[in-house]
């Protein structure tokens, strides 16, 4: 007859570090080996699992991909918020001016697709790298739903002490600075909450 082997690794016991032990069977019967090995390709790439699987985060995973942008709206004196204008690395704001930070998130792979529940925070803070500690909330942020995905939106105020740096005009010296977007998200099936980063160049203008 044919046979087949299984390589297992035992835990630390009786003061040994942990052994490999191997277990060679002989079957008589045509066709059984193809059918074993399938059960155990099943059993280990099966989303429920077995005990021990789930134990050891044998689960399966998913790399599910987003594609996030970002854009800002001044207050054009009028009432409206207008997009500003943006060359080829950087927002071109204007200091002293309320803003809307708008941020979009649109899930681009086709595996499972997900569901963002709620948004429980947008933040921004000058620099790149920064702390959580280091970031201000956003007031007023309102959450939008397309077919395309989902827009967040929150109300920022660049005179606050805060945002300084960002209120500065740049000039010969200081041609540009980073400031830093946050937005914190509840998302289906995910179980810890999700934060998407996004560090921009800004030039401020009086």
């Amino acid at each position: 007859g044919d046979c087949f082997a299984f390589t297992a690794a035992t835990e630390r016991s009786e003061g040994y570090s942990g052994r490999i032990q191997c277990f060679a069977f002989r079957c008589e019967v045509a066709g059984t080996i193809d059918k074993v090995f399938k059960t155990f390709a099943r059993a280990f790439n099966s989303e429920a699992g077995t005990d021990d699987v789930d134990n050891d985060n044998g689960s399966k995973k998913e790399e599910i991909v987003f594609e996030v942008g970002v854009e800002i709206r001044e207050d054009d004196g009028k009432g409206n918020f207008v997009y500003v204008p943006r060359d080829k690395d950087s927002f071109k704001i204007r200091s002293n001016v309320q803003k809307h930070v708008v941020v979009s998130l649109c899930q681009v792979s086709d595996n499972t697709k997900l569901k963002v529940e709620r948004c429980f925070g947008m933040l921004v803070s000058p620099g790149r790298n920064v702390r959580h500690s280091d970031m201000q909330l956003l007031e007023q942020v309102k959450v939008f739903n397309n077919a395309s995905g989902w827009s967040f939106q929150g109300t920022w105020d660049p005179r606050e002490a805060a945002f300084a740096v960002l209120n500065q005009e740049t000039g010969p010296d200081t041609i540009s600075v980073y400031m830093t977007i946050a937005v914190d998200l509840v998302i289906s099936q995910i179980t810890e909450p999700v934060r998407f980063v996004l560090e921009n160049k800004v030039k401020i203008f009086p």
